[in-house]
């Protein structure tokens, strides 16, 4: 942390700043070894593996994926079933990352987009608007919200309105 000694006193701001940003740097690198060590893992227990129809076929595929400290990258292993010949990553599944996701499941809230629409979204419920799942633009890139989930948030974000 040579940013603490560097001779001169530091405003509060760029202390949180300098912090968040090694922080953040710190936790992306502990995903990206966790996801590697669980990736071993599920590796070395080939009896588990076979008795479930897998067997390994490469190593080394690349993955990234954005987390809420930034872009986790990773190596894994492709899985072939030789049950159905299906191909899958057994790490994704295991962590629950979906095929072909390059985002994490957390909210959107971490991106500017997000963010942006997360705002207008309160003023709009502010102001008396009711958002039902037709007003959400729906986008091929986007990932699927259940009907359940889009309601609940709307119910959470609604403010009452003061007389």
């Amino acid at each position: 942390m040579g940013f603490l000694s560097a001779g001169k006193i530091r405003k509060l701001e760029e202390l949180e700043n300098e912090l968040r940003k090694k922080s953040d740097n710190l936790n992306i690198q502990l995903i990206s070894t966790y996801c590697e060590i669980i990736d071993e893992a599920i590796f070395k227990d080939r009896a588990g593996r076979e008795k479930k129809g897998y067997v390994a076929e490469h190593k080394g595929d690349k993955r990234e994926i954005y987390t809420q400290f930034g872009n986790a990258s990773f190596s894994r292993r492709y899985y072939r079933n030789k049950r159905d010949g299906t191909y899958s990553c057994l790490v994704d599944e295991a962590m629950g990352i979906e095929s072909y996701d390059r985002v994490s499941s957390r909210p959107v809230g971490w991106s500017r987009e997000g963010l942006k629409a997360m705002v207008e979204l309160r003023v709009y419920c502010y102001n008396g608007g009711h958002v039902e799942t037709k007003h959400i633009r729906k986008s091929k890139d986007s990932y699927k919200v259940k009907k359940e989930i889009l309601s609940k948030a709307t119910k959470v974000y609604r403010m009452p309105r003061e007389s």
